[in-house]
C-alpha cells in the first residue's frame, strides 16, 4: 500500500465531479470562477490532491453540474472522509452517481487480480457472454448494462499503460453453459487471444483441487506508487460491491490467492485446456449438426 496515496474515496469523488463536468461542457476555469477558486484548485479537486475540502465550496460546484440529493449526499460524504482513509466502504446503491466510478479507477492499476468460482471476470468476458450474464442477472436495461461492461473492458484494455489481468477460477467455470454452447465456444476463444496476447494470465483450479480455495468472489487492485491505495472488491450481492483497503483486510484477500495458486493449474496449461475444450465442444456441435 502506498505510502501517503489517497484512498479510493478521494479518487472517485474527483472523477465524479470531472465527468459530470466534462458532460455538461463546463471548463475547469468556469467551475472554478463560481465557487470563488482557480483552474488549477479544480484541477487538483479532480486529480485527488487536495487534503481537505471545504463543504461549502463542494456544495457550490455540485449546485452548478446539477448534482442534487442522494448523488450529492454520497459525494459530501466521500469529501468528509480523511484524504488517506482506509478500512470497509460499501457502495448499497446500484443506481447512484458513484456505481460505475470505480470503472474509471481500474485503468491505473498496474495489477488486477481476480478470483471466481464459475463466473468468469467482467474484464475477459466475450460480447455474447456480456449480454447473457446480464440476462441472468435480471438487468432492467440489457443494452445499457452491456454496453457498459464493453465499454469498461475497452478503457481498461486499451489504457496507454494498462494494467495485466490475472484470474483464477474453477474448471467449473467451463461447464457452466449461460447461454447457448456456441456463445461458450465463443467465450473460450476470446480468453485464448487473450492469452496469447499476453493481455491476461488465466490460471484454472482442477475441481478436486487437494487443497483450501476461496468461496468468495474477490478482485484485487495495485497501484503504482503515489497513485491510490491498494484496495479489494467484493461484490455482496444484490447490495452491491464493497471496497477494502485497510492493511490487515488486503493481507487476508492476499493470502486468499496465494492459496489459490498453490491449488490452479500452471499458466503454462492454460492454452493447453482451452483448446481441449474447444476442440472438443467442436466435435459435439458436428454431431448435433451444429457448428
Amino acid at each position: 500500500m502506498a505510502d501517503g496515496a489517497p484512498s479510493h474515496r478521494r479518487v472517485r469523488l474527483g472523477d465524479t465531479l470531472k465527468t459530470q463536468r466534462t458532460r455538461q461542457g463546463v471548463s475547469q476555469a468556469k467551475l472554478g470562477q463560481i465557487v470563488g477558486r482557480t483552474q488549477g484548485w479544480v484541477n487538483k479537486i479532480e486529480n485527488a490532491k487536495i487534503h481537505d475540502i471545504d463543504m461549502v465550496e463542494l456544495d457550490r460546484m455540485m449546485e452548478y453540474l446539477g448534482i442534487t440529493g442522494t448523488d450529492a449526499s454520497k459525494l459530501r460524504e466521500l469529501a468528509m472522509y480523511p484524504y488517506d482513509q482506509r478500512g470497509l466502504y460499501m457502495e448499497s446503491m446500484k443506481d447512484s452517481i458513484l456505481y460505475h466510478s470505480f470503472d474509471l479507477i481500474a485503468p491505473r492499476a498496474r495489477l488486477i487480480t481476480a478470483f471466481h468460482t464459475e463466473i468468469f471476470n467482467g474484464l475477459i468476458q466475450s460480447p455474447d457472454y456480456v449480454r447473457r450474464i446480464f440476462e441472468v442477472g435480471g438487468a432492467t436495461d440489457l443494452d445499457l448494462a452491456a454496453r457498459a461492461r464493453l465499454e469498461y473492458q475497452s478503457r481498461v484494455l486499451g489504457a496507454d499503460n494498462p494494467p495485466h489481468v490475472a484470474v483464477f477460477m474453477s474448471e467449473g467455470a467451463l461447464r457452466r453453459n449461460l447461454g447457448s454452447p456456441q456463445a461458450m465456444v465463443a467465450q473460450v476463444r476470446h480468453m485464448s487471444e487473450m492469452v496469447d496476447s499476453g493481455r491476461a494470465t488465466i490460471r484454472f483450479i482442477p475441481m478436486d483441487a487437494p487443497c483450501q480455495v476461496p468461496i468468495t468472489d474477490f478482485v484485487t487492485y495495485e497501484f503504482p506508487p503515489g497513485v491510490m491505495a491498494d484496495f479489494v472488491i467484493v461484490e455482496i450481492g444484490a447490495v452491491g460491491p464493497s471496497a477494502i483497503d485497510d492493511e490487515r483486510s488486503i493481507k487476508f484477500y492476499r493470502d486468499r490467492l496465494a492459496n489459490a495458486d498453490e491449488c490452479a493449474r500452471p499458466a503454462s496449461e492454460t492454452p493447453g485446456l482451452l483448446a481441449r475444450f474447444l476442440e472438443e465442444n467442436h466435435l459435439k456441435g458436428d454431431s448435433r449438426g451444429e457448428v
